[in-house]
């Protein structure tokens, strides 16, 4: 909703395609102002976030969770994603010094 957004087949533009609620409707194919898609975008976005989130250090990453799976998913993708946060930290913290090296897991030697 703040920098991609989905279209569906009648037009209609949408912060998640996940989503089919009035909540997430940004606008219209038709509408004139795609400004007005990014404000709506930004206003789904901000959710109130929960209590854990305001101190998590990887709140920069995931800005509070997604909006489409907060009320499927809560604090237990949460726990996933701090996990899946706290290893990519392991892994950079083991590289920081040569960088390089990291080129070979995608196929560069």
């Amino acid at each position: 909703g703040q920098t991609t957004f989905g279209i569906t087949p009648d037009g209609d533009i949408r912060a998640c395609l996940l989503l089919t609620g009035q909540k997430d409707l940004l606008g219209h194919i038709d509408d004139p102002d795609p400004q007005v898609w990014r404000q709506k975008g930004l206003e789904w976005r901000a959710a109130p976030l929960e209590a854990g989130c305001k101190s998590c250090p990887y709140l920069n990453l995931c800005g509070g969770g997604c909006p489409a799976t907060l009320s499927v998913c809560g604090t237990e993708e949460c726990s996933v994603v701090a996990a899946e946060c706290d290893a990519t930290k392991m892994i950079f913290d083991h590289f920081k010094d040569h960088l390089e090296a990291l080129l070979i897991l995608i196929g560069i030697k």
